[in-house]
């Protein structure tokens, strides 16, 4: 009886959108783009978002939340008329067999991802089922170019290879005499990168035949780093301080690392950067050397010595830097930024909304 009253509700609700983000929104990573998405989509439409995962949870916590969150899942899913997965295989496939086998209704599933689900724990099962939803999602949004052979192999259309995209906002662009050089990024990801950030001093700083003082702004290291020079800050990463880092960086670093993994990562941050108007220069990455070369935005560089001395040349070549710059911020206006994400949504929910 009372599963019945409760379908019966349902019938005469309706979500536009729901979307399930593969982590909560207090840490920069590819995590945010749904929150950022959500934020942006619930001006014109009704929206809910659920975080599946909470970075700190304990075991115990852990598990709680994703009963919560599947509980949540199963119920919003029978009013829904567009849901968008973010990175979960599980979720998918549970949203999946609701949405095509017990309702009438029916509901797009977008599936988006940034990192290399395929090729994590247990690589043969999700690699199977990674390639499975690629076939079975209504639309596809990516960040990585190394899957778009795979995926135009696999499905002919509705598909959106997109970087980042950013929610930042910046009217214009300001010359600084202080040269602020700037890196953002995960914990675990900065653990892979400090060696080259450590050696910016020693490699950068006392080459530099420019005539700007240089200072080394660090955002979401492991927050217990204590800089042996007084031209080096770490700031612990939130919303706020990554608003400040992009307001004062005149040169982002991207930094990848050598192993085939991270290859195959999305590289969100250059949209970060990109709508800053910070020129890129990266190394180790080939989402990042794609993105780049596309859009102009930056130097890609194979190797540290290449990577330091490119450095060096954009500290003293303004000109140089300032045309970057300008492609960066006009590019990352069109083709990086939130509105970008939004309207690709909004347009494939009205292209088959019955």
């Amino acid at each position: 009886m009372e599963v019945s009253c409760w379908y019966q509700s349902l019938k005469f609700m309706n979500l536009d959108f729901l979307l399930i983000a593969i982590g909560t929104d207090n840490r920069a990573s590819s995590r945010l783009r749904i929150h950022n998405l959500n934020q942006e989509l619930r001006r014109s439409y009704s929206c809910k978002v659920i975080s599946l995962f909470n970075r700190g949870d304990n075991f115990r916590n852990k598990i709680k939340r994703l009963i919560k969150s599947y509980l949540n899942i199963f119920k919003l899913s029978w009013i829904s008329k567009n849901i968008i997965v973010q990175e979960s295989i599980m979720s998918f496939y549970f949203i999946f067999f609701i949405c095509k086998f017990l309702k009438f209704k029916k509901t797009n599933i977008f599936f988006d991802f940034s990192d290399p689900i395929d090729i994590r724990n247990s690589k043969y099962l999700n690699k199977f089922l990674f390639d499975k939803i690629i076939e079975l999602a209504d639309f596809l949004i990516f960040e990585s170019p190394c899957y778009l052979k795979k995926i135009k192999k696999l499905r002919k259309k509705d598909y959106f290879l997109l970087l980042g995209p950013s929610n930042f906002k910046k009217n214009s662009l300001i010359t600084k005499k202080k040269f602020n050089i700037g890196w953002i990024g995960t914990p675990n990801k900065y653990e892979k990168a400090k060696n080259i950030l450590q050696d910016i001093n020693l490699k950068v700083t006392n080459n530099n035949k420019g005539n700007n003082d240089i200072s080394v702004l660090i955002v979401g290291a492991s927050f217990r780093e204590k800089s042996s020079t007084k031209n080096i800050k770490f700031l612990k990463w939130s919303r706020e301080n990554e608003k400040f880092f992009l307001d004062q960086v005149d040169l982002g670093l991207y930094i990848g690392n050598e192993q085939d993994l991270n290859k195959f990562h999305g590289c969100g941050k250059l949209s970060e950067y990109m709508n800053a108007g910070i020129p890129t220069i990266a190394i180790w990455s080939l989402s990042a050397e794609y993105y780049i070369k596309k859009y102009k935005s930056g130097i890609y560089t194979r190797d540290k010595n290449e990577f330091f001395s490119t450095i060096i040349t954009l500290l003293s070549n303004l000109e140089l830097k300032n045309q970057l710059s300008n492609n960066a911020f006009s590019n990352g206006k069109k083709y990086a930024n939130i509105k970008s994400y939004f309207k690709y949504i909004v347009d494939m929910a009205n292209l088959k909304k019955e």
